[in-house]
Parts: C-alpha cells; sequence; structure tokens
C-alpha cells in the first residue's frame, strides 16, 4: 500500500519538473525573437548601428535575470525582470548593449529598454562606454557583459526579424499600454 503514494509522488514531481522546463524554453523562444525585434524595429526606431548587421545577420547573446531573492551587490533589489542583450560584430570585441526591463511576459510581450551602452575593447579588455547612470550602474552593466560574452551566440537574419508582436518601447519614449477607461457619454 506504501508503493502507490511513492509512486503518485514520484509521478507528479516528475510532471512539475517537466512543467517548469517548458515555461523556461517559452521564455527563451520568446527573448530570442523579441530581443532583435525591439532592438532594431522599437518606437524609437533601431537600437543597433547597423555596420553590426551589414551582412544581413544580427548577431547576439542575452542574459536572463528574474528578481532574486537574495541580491548580491550589484544586484537590483526590486521585481523588475531584466533582460541583457549584447549584438556584436563577428569577433565579438565590438558592439551594443542593450537593458530591457521585461514588462509584459504574456503576449503581447512588453520589453522596455532602460538603459544602452556602446562594448569597446581596449588594451585587450572588453568594457562598456557611454551607458548612463553612474559608476554602480557601470559595475553592474560590466559583470553582465563579461556573462554575455561567453553566452552561446544567437543569430538573427535581418529581413526574418519580426515587426509585431511585441510591444518594443525605451526610457526616451515610453508605451503607455495601460488598460484605458473609455470616457463616459453623458447624454
Amino acid at each position: 500500500m506504501i508503493a502507490f503514494p511513492r509512486c503518485f509522488l514520484l509521478l507528479f514531481a516528475a510532471l512539475v519538473l517537466l512543467c517548469l522546463a517548458g515555461r523556461a524554453q517559452d521564455g527563451a523562444a520568446i527573448l530570442s525573437t523579441r530581443i532583435p525585434q525591439c532592438a532594431v524595429r522599437s518606437v524609437d526606431g533601431s537600437w543597433i548601428p547597423k555596420e553590426l548587421y551589414a551582412d544581413g545577420v544580427l548577431r547576439f547573446t542575452y542574459l536572463y535575470e528574474p528578481p532574486k531573492k537574495n541580491p548580491g551587490e550589484y544586484d537590483y533589489r526590486d521585481e523588475t525582470h531584466n533582460v541583457y542583450a549584447a549584438f556584436w560584430n563577428r569577433t565579438r570585441t565590438k558592439g551594443e548593449l542593450l537593458q530591457f526591463v521585461w514588462l509584459r511576459r504574456a503576449p503581447p510581450v512588453h520589453l522596455r529598454i532602460v538603459n544602452n551602452g556602446h562594448i569597446v575593447t581596449q588594451q585587450g579588455k572588453m568594457d562598456i562606454e557611454d551607458a548612463l547612470w553612474g559608476v554602480w550602474t557601470h559595475e553592474h552593466l560590466t559583470r553582465r557583459l563579461a556573462r554575455l560574452r561567453t553566452a552561446p551566440l544567437q543569430t538573427a537574419a535581418f529581413q526574418q526579424i519580426p515587426t509585431r508582436g511585441a510591444t518594443c518601447d525605451s526610457y526616451a519614449h515610453a508605451v503607455d499600454d495601460s488598460p484605458r477607461s473609455s470616457p463616459s457619454n453623458p447624454r
């Protein structure tokens, strides 16, 4: 009689793990499609210099960071879902870094660019230039850049990057996507 509950618990645990793995894959599929879309087809236009995809291929790596229960010294302490993307030249020595906040994870996905900077290599060391804010943010982004540099390279043919399917805006021009209340019609 005890074997039945154990089998049931094992089956239940396996189903939970499969569901969690499926969710992670769904998130990865969403980001690998929507990051390039928001980088080159945002309400502000393209954030990526054309020289990085002059051959028709956009090369990028990304890192997703959900809110952390125990944030470290260079982690955000709020409930934001942050996505960092590096768009590379062919040799991964130069590029653009974009930091997004993933505001809505269910369709239609909403990604907002909250910071950007130029990836440069000087004297053999990779760095970020022209990022917004200050010293803490520069260190925060530099730590993410080190992880982005070794992340698996994604590619997207520029002509196949979707034009719809996500809300893509930035700190410069935020889109108000809150539910709109219809004005009353007095008679």
